[in-house]
């Protein structure tokens, strides 16, 4: 049986997504307002969400080893094309978080939870030993020797935009997430409530300790350099709304906005691409960029892009059931 409410949180997750990557290129100049805040709360979060359900993915059904490394292979090589467009690119870091994820597949849920926490701890070690600007131009957010061979292997494990230490961590998560009863009421409530609780601490433990010493600026809960606090923060955001996503489904999906937006969340690769071509190429050819945008426009800018997504997706799937880029991961892997 499908579970609808992971779809619906897959387009959730790329919404959020087209609302952090459009405000990168329309540079929009910030200021404190609800608009604003909504959008800065997404940075990070989206992007941990789309993991965990990666990781989701990966345990459901039967995983076959072999299937996923060729899964790997084809989004590394369509993340590294990306790449030349958009150096945010993270489907080519997909790729090597799922060669981790075999390692965790046959594992038990206990080493799952032990290995996610491991992998967020060595992320932190590499943080205090190297140096995690090396590489970086932050003025301009370029990392000057990505395409040399020391530089991509520094990138890919700790000071990338999503290094594999500690983003890794999500699809351990989801791995673990993807072997509970996902469709049954308490699971989803627990998740909710986990989510919650989580969260909550995280503002708790920042505002009254960390706040107050010298690790302020190291324990932050913006996603670079990812701490371990930002990790935690961001798995708790992804337990909430995979749970509300699921519980809510069940009692929506009968409506017809509600099946437009599912099949817009099946086919999150074709459309994560396409904010990339079509959104952001959309907004340089109008010169919506440098700041021109305000952040309520670049809101409504981004809700009018995904809504014609969703359209989109509901013309797509009168044709085929996969989404173009679906089918061709499909059939290469």
């Amino acid at each position: 049986m499908r579970l609808h409410g992971l779809d619906l949180a897959r387009f959730m997750a790329f919404f959020g997504m087209v609302l952090v990557n459009f405000r990168i290129v329309a540079d929009v100049n910030w200021d404190t307002s609800i608009t604003t805040r909504l959008i800065d709360t997404t940075e990070g979060r989206a992007a941990a969400l789309f993991v965990v359900l990666a990781g989701i993915g990966m345990s459901l059904g039967r995983p076959d080893h072999w299937r996923i490394l060729k899964r790997a292979a084809v989004l590394f090589c369509l993340g590294m094309l990306n790449q030349l467009i958009f150096p945010a690119d993270i489907i080519h870091y997909y790729a090597l978080y799922f060669i981790v994820g075999v390692a965790f597949l046959n594992q038990s849920s206990a080493r799952l939870i032990m290995g996610s926490i491991g992998i967020t701890l060595v992320g932190m070690v590499l943080f205090l030993v190297f140096d995690f600007d090396r590489g970086w131009n932050w003025e301009t957010l370029e990392y000057t020797d990505f395409w040399s061979l020391s530089g991509f292997i520094r990138n890919s494990i700790f000071n990338g935009f999503h290094p594999i230490f500690p983003w890794a961590s999500f699809l351990v998560i989801g791995l673990w997430i993807g072997r509970l009863e996902l469709s049954r009421n308490s699971v989803q409530m627990s998740l909710i409530i986990g989510g919650l609780i989580i969260t909550v601490f995280t503002y708790v433990l920042d505002t009254v300790w960390i706040a107050n010493t010298e690790w302020a600026e190291m324990f932050t809960f913006a996603p670079i350099p990812p701490n371990p606090l930002y990790v935690l923060t961001a798995t708790g955001s992804a337990l909430f709304v995979l749970g509300c996503a699921l519980w809510i489904t069940p009692k929506i999906e009968n409506f017809g906005i509600t099946q437009s937006i599912l099949k817009a969340g099946r086919i999150s690769l074709t459309l994560y691409f396409a904010h990339i071509l079509v959104g952001m190429g959309l907004m340089e050819t109008m010169g919506w960029v440098d700041g021109y945008l305000s952040p309520l426009q670049l809101a409504g800018y981004s809700v009018a892009f995904c809504i014609g997504c969703v359209a989109f997706a509901v013309i797509w799937s009168r044709i085929h059931t996969r989404g173009p880029l679906e089918w061709v991961l499909f059939k290469l892997s």
